[in-house]
Formats: structure tokens, C-alpha cells, sequence
């Protein structure tokens, strides 16, 4: 293969298996990085409650059966029934994941969240609010001020001070569009 053409298809295949990263789809065989990065992401949305710890449990059930030879850790993970075990496990496979790039991950799963049901748009805007004073956010390079505009966007159209209910959900869905979406579609 000619190597410009193995460097695009190269190219094309980290962009996309970055994308599958982010949105949590396991598809194929995942690299230890791309492990790390689910699991960190996971960790956080369970935290945060965008993921359930059953979620977890499948990932991890997907995973092994997607891998050769699993990591001990993810069998753990899949036998594990209680919340805190779970998030334990997932933050032994998480280590060393971008914080930045779980913030994006996170922001995806919110928006995915949004676009199924914005009825939980005013919990996604607190949770938004709560990242702001966490580290993925501080290493992130993002203005802390739109999280608290967000959010506030939502009490202001409550007491009729400013805009809508429908204006804050627009500018939360821009939000995690502009930072969730990286350099992959959103679906």
C-alpha cells in the first residue's frame, strides 16, 4: 500500500476509533488507551449520574468478550454488584486517560441525554454547573462562565426575569454540541 494512502486510512480510522471513544461504543478491539478512556468516562458519568452502574457491568461484559485476553480488571468489573466496587474497578482501568477528553465524553453523553428527553435539561445544566469546580474542567482550557450562564439561563426563565425555558435548552444543546463533538459527528 502506497504510504500517503496508508496514512489517510490511518488517519480516518484513529479519527473514527476516537469517536467511538467518546460516545462509548465498543466496537471491535479496543486499545488499552481507548479502555482507559471508557472507563474514565463511565467512572465520572456514574458519579454523576449519566451512567448507571449496570451500564458499567455491560461495557465491561461487551469488552471481554470483544478481547482475547481481558484484563483482570474488567472480569472483576463484570462480577461486581455494588456501586462503589464498580466505580472502583472502572477507576483501575481508567488510569491515565486525558481529563479533557472525558470531559468531551461526558458532554457527548449529555447531549445524547438532552436530545432523547429534554425534560432533563434543567439536571444536565446543574450537572454542567457541578463539573466547573471539578479537574477535568480546570484542565480543559474552557470558560467556567458559560457553565454558570447555562445554568443560570434556566432560573432566570423560571421567574420570568430573562428568556425562555426553550432559550435555555437551546444554548445547553450549543454548548455540548461546540464542546462535545471534537472532530466526530454528533449523532
Amino acid at each position: 500500500m502506497q504510504p500517503e494512502i496508508q496514512s489517510t486510512l490511518h488517519n480516518s480510522a484513529a479519527t473514527e476509533h476516537r469517536c467511538y471513544a467518546a460516545s462509548l461504543i465498543v466496537v471491535g478491539r479496543l486499545s488499552v488507551g481507548d479502555q482507559r478512556l471508557q472507563a474514565a468516562i463511565l467512572r465520572r458519568g456514574i458519579e454523576l449520574r449519566l451512567y448507571s452502574p449496570a451500564e458499567a457491568v455491560q461495557w465491561s461484559d461487551q469488552s471481554i468478550e470483544a478481547q482475547e485476553h481481558p484484563d483482570y480488571a474488567l472480569i472483576e468489573l463484570s462480577l461486581a454488584t455494588q456501586t462503589q466496587e464498580i466505580i472502583r474497578h472502572l477507576e483501575s482501568l481508567a488510569e491515565q486517560a486525558d481529563p479533557s477528553v472525558v470531559l468531551r465524553g461526558l458532554f457527548r453523553k449529555m447531549l445524547r441525554s438532552l436530545n432523547v428527553d429534554e425534560g432533563n435539561a434543567e439536571q444536565l445544566s446543574r450537572t454542567l454547573f457541578r463539573l466547573v469546580h471539578e479537574d477535568e474542567w480546570r484542565t480543559s482550557g474552557l470558560d467556567e462562565n458559560d457553565a454558570y450562564h447555562i445554568d443560570d439561563g434556566f432560573d432566570l426563565a423560571v421567574t420570568g426575569v430573562w428568556g425562555t425555558r426553550s432559550d435555555a435548552v437551546r444554548e445547553l444543546r450549543t454548548f455540548l454540541e461546540e464542546h462535545a463533538a471534537g472532530d466526530c459527528d454528533v449523532p
